[in-house]
């Protein structure tokens, strides 16, 4: 923007001749003769975000035979915005006769000589609305002090705003999940159902679901089986020697079941009694009954989880528990869940249907297989039901890293960097191997700011075959390294943040290309046309992109007032129009 620089260079010379001329020291008219031929410069020539930092720069040069050998300035930068003031580190001028001031850069009379001052400041959001002012300070002498300066002075405002359109990159990381629902092995749970005081099945057991479910399973020529074992139980309400006697006999009518579906296929199987073992004969189940009672809401369930804890034998509890007023309660709705005999199948077998999962794990995720906790997971359509079962396998499998590197996931599509970081950084040291935990690390350390370390982790992923082009380029757009990040991206690919990376690097074409191949274009990818085309003077097709940002979303119609990348255009017509 030349008028900007054209102001620069006008204030810094109107601001040397100020102090020169009020100045009660030696005759300072041939340095003031001098200065009004020094120009100054700024670049860029407004301040602008560069990956997180904004960087002030201006030069200058004196002719020769016009720095005179006992003069000294003093030039110091300050950055104002909102209330706070931010002294930048000084820059010292000084003729050959002058001594003690470190780092001051020496002027030849003779030759004459330029400057640069350069300072990379961190960005925050405050600096958005910012002023660069040029303080001097001058004097003659063989020394420059502080306390004996001839003139000291503040100039007008030399910068104003700052530009902050690199920050817009998008947080569209490449996240890597733990996905495969392969399944490994596990257990099946198959429950044959009792009616009190009986030991045998009932007709209406061996055509019911039970029967039919494992019929089923051990029909599968995918399932390959381990191991089977029988459990039997008794509720608690009847004598102990009955139950005793009760718990034999569903012992046995289990095991005769079982294995007349095994005979038909698995023959091998029944001989073998490592794999078909005889059931367990449990008695009375009050542990059964204690976790079913513990995780109810029943009415009077304080009074029932008493006597379970009591000190009586068994018959002395069975009495008390029948005295209760909740006992009819009791003895229809939960006795009968405990006369029972489990058959556990373990092997390997296919996950059941995700409609089956969902089933399951609306009462406890301990009936389903790792993986198929996962597939859970990863059909769920929320993140709650996602974090609640991440927790689960991170509980329950303490040895497998993909709970710990799904749950870090989450937090980082939530937004949620510094939990992330923390989980995966753990992550990283116990499987330091792992590629996918480091990438995503990568990912939560660079929104942490810590941009060596994440560059680092994408290394180590992109040597095990990671894909990591998409992750390196937005990476390289915080490090403000634009020709890297273009680098990175794949050719093919159509974003935003691909159209940042352009349009930072000042290719506008190539930028406008990329925005053009996008698909389902969204407000702000409308707005980074908008910045393009403003920074190309092309006022049709800003004026047409910011009229289809702001419809889109109205808090850039603000935006765009204040966004110096418009500052020329204000004051126009079309940019008026464009934002009503």
């Amino acid at each position: 923007m030349n008028t900007t620089k054209q102001n620069l260079s006008k204030i810094a010379l109107l601001g040397l001749f100020a102090g020169i001329f009020m100045t009660a020291c030696n005759s300072p008219k041939k340095m003031s003769s001098a200065l009004e031929k020094v120009k100054f410069k700024a670049d860029p020539q407004v301040l602008e975000v560069k990956g997180d930092s904004i960087t002030v720069k201006i030069t200058g040069k004196f002719p020769a035979k016009t720095f005179a050998k006992n003069a000294s300035i003093k030039f110091q930068p300050i950055l104002r915005y909102g209330t706070q003031e931010k002294p930048l580190p000084p820059k010292y001028l000084v003729g050959e006769k002058v001594t003690g001031v470190p780092g001051a850069t020496k002027v030849s009379y003779e030759k004459g000589g330029g400057f640069t001052y350069y300072q990379r400041v961190e960005y925050t959001p405050e600096m958005k609305k910012s002023m660069l002012t040029l303080d001097y300070t001058v004097k003659f002498s063989s020394k420059y002090e502080e306390l004996d300066q001839c003139v000291s002075g503040s100039k007008k405002d030399s910068l104003f705003g700052t530009i902050t359109t690199a920050l817009s990159v998008n947080p569209t990381d490449d996240l890597y999940y733990y996905d495969n629902t392969t399944p490994l092995g596990g257990a099946r749970r198959v429950i044959f159902y009792y009616v009190i005081n009986e030991g045998f099945l009932r007709d209406s057991v061996f055509k019911g679901p039970a029967v039919q479910t494992l019929e089923t399973l051990t029909n599968d020529p995918k399932f390959k089986i381990n191991n089977i074992t029988l459990h039997s139980y008794a509720s608690p309400d009847g004598e102990l020697k009955r139950n005793l006697e009760l718990t034999h006999e569903r012992a046995e009518s289990a095991y005769k079941e079982v294995k007349t579906i095994l005979e038909k296929e698995h023959v091998n199987i029944i001989k073998d009694e490592d794999i078909f073992k005889k059931p367990d004969e449990n008695g009375d189940d009050w542990a059964g009954l204690k976790r079913m009672i513990s995780a109810s809401n029943m009415a009077g369930k304080d009074e029932v989880m008493a006597v379970i804890n009591n000190n009586m034998n068994f018959d002395e509890k069975n009495a008390a528990l029948k005295k209760l007023a909740s006992w009819n309660d009791l003895k229809d709705n939960y006795l009968p869940k405990l006369r029972r005999t489990e058959v556990y199948l373990e092997g390997t077998f296919p996950n059941r249907d995700i409609t089956e999962v969902r089933s399951i794990a609306a009462n406890s995720f301990d009936g389903l297989t790792k993986k198929e906790v996962i597939s859970y997971a990863n059909n769920a359509t929320d993140n709650a039901s996602k974090e609640k079962a991440y927790k689960y396998l991170m509980n329950k499998y303490p040895d497998d890293w993909a709970g710990e590197n799904n749950y870090a996931t989450i937090l980082l599509k939530e937004g949620n960097y510094k939990d992330a970081d923390s989980l995966l950084a753990m992550a990283h040291k116990t499987w330091p191997n792992n590629d996918t935990i480091a990438s995503n690390l990568g990912v939560a350390d660079r929104e942490m700011h810590k941009y060596d370390d994440a560059k680092a982790l994408y290394g180590e992923a992109a040597a095990k075959n990671m894909k990591e082009g998409n992750n390196m380029g937005i990476l390289y757009i915080k490090y403000g390294d634009y020709d890297n990040a273009v680098a990175s991206f794949d050719p093919k690919q159509c974003d935003y943040n691909v159209a940042l990376a352009y349009t930072m690097k000042n290719d506008y074409d190539n930028a406008l290309s990329k925005i053009d191949c996008i698909s389902d274009k969204t407000p702000e990818v409308y707005y980074l046309r908008a910045i393009v085309a403003a920074r190309k003077g092309d006022v049709d097709l800003m004026t047409t992109s910011l009229t289809l940002a702001v419809k889109g979303d109205a808090s850039y119609r603000d935006q765009a007032k204040s966004d110096i990348e418009f500052k020329k255009y204000w004051t126009k017509v079309e940019f008026q129009n464009a934002i009503k």
